[in-house]
């Protein structure tokens, strides 16, 4: 469970596949000082910092500051799927899920298809 500030940056961060120094250069700070954030060093937080992390990382500053329990994006999930997806060590499970799910998913739609094929050709030879 992503209890500190920092685990929920770095979290949100990675999920978003950016770089410390992306989010430092969209915040206009240096990237050490961004570091300090994940790392929980920072002990006075500004208002407009978060609420520009919040944007870049598509969340709450709620969230980030843990004043919300959950990431508003998983709000339709029950607490326990939203403690699971928040668990980074899950990150495996549900990259390996998904595939199954997309892999299943095309699976259907190219029989979907071979069958429409198969009925426009059979109503073309009557």
């Amino acid at each position: 469970m992503l209890t500190t500030v920092g685990e929920r940056l770095k979290y949100l961060r990675e999920k978003k596949r950016l770089t410390q120094t992306d989010i430092a250069e969209q915040l206009g700070i240096s990237q050490s000082t961004y570091v300090r954030y994940e790392q929980n060093k920072i002990k006075r937080y500004k208002e407009d910092v978060f609420k520009k992390l919040a944007e870049i990382l598509d969340t709450t500053s709620g969230y980030i500051l843990g004043e919300e329990n959950s990431d508003p994006r998983l709000a339709h999930l029950p607490d326990y799927l939203q403690s699971f997806v928040c668990n980074p060590e899950a990150s495996p499970y549900i990259a390996e899920a998904y595939l199954m799910f997309m892999g299943n998913k095309v699976r259907q739609d190219v029989k979907l298809r071979n069958q429409t094929s198969e009925e426009a050709e059979s109503e073309e030879n009557e």
